[in-house]
């Protein structure tokens, strides 16, 4: 997409990044960073690109603030594409030497980077069926002298037109394309797009291209954006009610494999295959009837971040849209009602958003007020981050990667060197399963069980479910901690069966085996660009965290930790720690002594542990073996996605 007279500052271009979803921006700033300017912002083009399209896109630096160029390049042919803004066609000197030097410039470009393919677009500012022009003129001998072609229109009537003046209705013809010879054929269509809803002066041109693409394995990954979201926030207690009582009519259609949830042999899998059909329809009973019953979050339309967009601007832009329709249904006139019609319309339509826009502060307390007024607390904080500004966009370069595709693959490659960064040995693995084995025959098989842990209380499941984080998503198959916070006593009591169906046969779902990790940067005081910067936060299973609460819950007395641990510890804080140590120091150095220490840094300290030695602790400890090796087995099989 080129795009003109953008009025930003070169620090500012970014913004195209931020406000169109995966997209990558290069371009230029009309105005020098050195000077004071005054009044009205000038000048500008920009280049802005999809992320993740098939083929290697690289800035081409330029000394003109007047065009921005960028390189493609694949196997089979390498494009350059520039992006002009020429000066006004006004015949003065000044204005045509300007002219030369930018089409001299964009020849220059061209030669340096000797690509097999060239296409110029933008605003000319000069119309061809000036025959007079002396920027015209000049625009031919380069086309001539270059072997460039001008792409005619192919679709629309011999009237259409690019430019129209607010001030006395003239219009013109001044966007053009210009492209190499070789690319004549490859021409689909060239249009102008007239829409109501745009206030430029200009209207978009459009020109397609049919070039070969080359094709290269892409790996399909689940996109948790183009999943529609419940609103839990917004959901009323009514809509709440019909989800459970929905709920409950979804789970009595399950088919509980019951020989399953009843076979006590710890050696059997013949019903791990049925134990985990449970689990997906348990799963995909609560996500149905979350999305039947409970309110969908709506995607944010352009301008409807916007402080009193909806309630000044809609109504306007909606009839400036409907107006400027029957316009062109009318032949386009230049005189008469509709065309006054349409003049009126579309001046308030601009006037209104200007409003806004100058009356941003006001508008947005009037929301803060309106959401205090109904007890709407996560809604109004919402609106303070979005006034702070501390949401981030999401970065199109990390390292030397850029897009998502090539992004997600650099972070894979990083996050499975250091997840194997630490091999078990496959003998001690073994001797390890083996003793487990033992354990389980001897301490839990009837009739000699000394451990009870292999079956799950209703209130045990509903203790655990009280303790999750409300609205916390798994990151890959939409389940949410509020489909089980919102849950039927019923749920709670499938949930108890399938958990001790798990256990016994240490049957692990997909959903419990994967996990999605999500690359966050570490210190805003780094640059985001650097892949070093960056931690990964695992998002998982929501059934597999209920487990983990009642597990820690039934084997309290296993995991108790030393006294001297702060970290990682309910009911205490590495806060407390830091207080000890000052106190200790300020004790010694207030009788005039020395205090040395010594403080230890393990990088990646979990990532590295070596989790046979783990399991091993866990079992001389005295945890249940039955749920050691359902955890070794879940280890063993983990998956990760980026």
């Amino acid at each position: 997409m080129f795009i003109q007279e953008h009025w930003l500052l070169q620090d500012e271009i970014g913004i195209f990044a931020q406000k169109l979803k995966n997209a990558c921006v290069h371009g230029v700033s009309g105005m020098p960073e050195d000077t004071l300017h005054c009044g009205r912002p000038y000048g500008g083009c920009a280049i802005v690109w999809k992320a993740d399209v098939l083929c290697r896109i690289s800035p081409v630096l330029s000394d003109s603030r007047r065009l921005c160029a960028v390189r493609i390049e694949n196997a089979a042919y390498s494009i350059l594409m520039i992006n002009v803004y020429m000066p006004c066609d006004s015949n003065t000197d000044a204005n045509l030497n300007e002219f030369t030097e930018v089409l001299g410039e964009v020849s220059s470009v061209c030669q340096i980077e000797n690509t097999d393919y060239v296409i110029i677009g933008g605003d000319f500012n000069t119309d061809f069926s000036r025959l007079d022009s002396l920027h015209t003129r000049s625009l031919r001998g380069f086309i001539s002298s270059e072997n460039l072609i001008h792409v005619g229109i192919t679709e629309g009537d011999n009237h259409v037109y690019t430019y129209e003046s607010k001030a006395n209705g003239s219009r013109s013809f001044i966007d053009h394309f210009l492209i190499s010879d070789g690319l004549n054929d490859n021409i689909s269509t060239c249009k102008v797009s007239n829409e109501g809803h745009n206030l430029s002066d200009h209207s978009c041109l459009t020109l397609t291209l049919s070039v070969r693409a080359i094709e290269r394995n892409m790996q399909t990954v689940f996109n948790c954006n183009d999943t529609p979201v419940v609103d839990w926030t917004n959901a009323g207690e009514g809509e709440l009610n019909r989800y459970r009582s929905n709920l409950d009519r979804k789970l009595e259609n399950i088919n509980i494999p019951h020989d399953a949830i009843q076979c006590e042999d710890f050696n059997c899998t013949d019903h791990r295959k049925a134990i985990c059909e449970f689990h997906d329809s348990i799963v995909n009973a609560c996500i149905d009837t979350s999305m039947e019953q409970l309110p969908a979050k709506k995607k944010s339309l352009p301008g409807s971040d916007i402080p009193g967009w909806r309630a000044e601007v809609e109504e306007h832009k909606q009839r400036a849209i409907f107006w400027h329709s029957l316009w062109k249904e009318n032949g386009s006139p230049r005189n008469g009602t509709i065309a006054e019609i349409r003049r009126v319309t579309r001046a308030r339509y601009h006037y209104a958003i200007r409003s806004v826009r100058k009356n941003k502060e006001r508008h947005t307390s009037n929301r803060l007020a309106m959401l205090l007024q109904q007890n709407k607390n996560k809604n109004f904080w919402s609106v303070i981050k979005r006034m702070e500004g501390k949401k981030q966009g999401c970065v199109k370069t990390v390292d030397e990667a850029t897009g998502e595709t090539s992004i997600g693959a650099l972070f894979r490659s990083k996050y499975e060197e250091l997840y194997n960064s630490v091999p078990y040995n496959r003998d001690e693995m073994l001797q390890l399963k083996k003793e487990i084995g033992g354990q389980i025959h001897t301490h839990c098989s009837a009739p000699n069980r000394v451990h009870g842990c292999h079956s799950f209380s209703i209130q045990n499941i509903k203790n655990a479910v009280q303790k999750l984080k409300h609205n916390k998503s798994d990151g890959f198959l939409g389940h949410n901690t509020n489909h089980l916070k919102y849950g039927s006593h019923k749920l709670m009591v499938y949930i108890s069966l399938l958990f001790k169906g798990l256990l016994v046969h240490s049957a692990c779902p997909v959903g419990f085996l994967t996990s999605t990790v999500v690359p966050i940067p570490k210190s805003n005081g780094k640059s985001v660009h650097d892949s070093d910067n960056y931690r990964g936060i695992a998002l998982s299973s929501c059934l597999g965290k209920v487990l983990d609460h009642v597990i820690l819950e039934n084997n309290k007395e296993v995991f108790e930790t030393s006294c001297n641990q702060f970290g990682f510890k309910s009911g205490t804080s590495t806060t407390q720690c830091t207080f000890a140590v000052n106190e200790v120091i300020r004790y010694y150095t207030n009788g005039n002594s020395n205090v040395y220490t010594v403080m230890l840094d393990a990088s990646k300290a979990f990532d590295r542990v070596e989790y046979v030695k783990l399991f091993k602790l866990l079992s001389k400890k005295g945890q249940c073996p039955v749920v050691t090796r359902f955890l070794l087995h879940m280890y063993i099989n983990q998956v990760v996605r980026i």
